[in-house]
């Protein structure tokens, strides 16, 4: 995780953008939940560079490696996003 990355989502429910920063001494959390989501396609935009580090990787527990990601009545999704520091 970078800090204070923001991430907004598009799908068949709300899913606004929210903050993640995994950052200790940070208020912003380092994981986002979203109950009761409408089943369907959802796209979930990452920043590809932030302070310095880089998205590496998106794995998420259905099997899915690339986004969009695609949710199924009573499924629960978790995906992470690997990033690198490059300096």
């Amino acid at each position: 995780m970078v800090p204070g990355a923001t991430f907004s989502a598009a799908g068949p429910s709300a899913v606004g953008p929210f903050t993640l920063d995994d950052s200790p001494s940070s208020p912003a959390p380092d994981s986002q939940a979203t109950p009761n989501l409408v089943p369907g396609t959802y796209t979930i935009a990452a920043p590809v560079a932030v302070a310095g580090h880089f998205l590496k990787s998106v794995t998420c527990t259905n099997g899915a490696t690339s986004l969009p990601v695609k949710v199924k009545a009573g499924q629960s999704v978790t995906c992470t996003y690997d990033y690198e520091w490059v300096g």
